[in-house]
């Protein structure tokens, strides 16, 4: 799918820009986004990325927005 290349820039944008985050967990997090990247290197599915997004935005405090734009609710649902 030509958009799993967009969810697989979140992964990419959360690790880069990983310290200036405030972690809920950090630990959790970074676990996560390693996660992904292997998911990225193996088999990449467009669900099991966003399940991990979904995952790294619930330990971003309410109204952290990591990408410019937009509300986040395009990862619900």
């Amino acid at each position: 799918s030509s958009h799993i290349e967009f969810w697989i820039g979140y992964i990419h944008h959360f690790n880069d820009s990983f310290d200036m985050m405030d972690w809920k967990d950090s630990g959790r997090a970074k676990s996560l986004i390693d996660e992904g990247f292997n998911l990225i290197a193996n088999n990449p599915t467009m669900e099991g990325i966003r399940q991990i997004i979904q995952e790294l935005y619930k330990l971003l405090p309410d109204g952290q927005e990591p990408i410019g734009g937009g509300d986040g609710g395009v990862l619900i649902g």
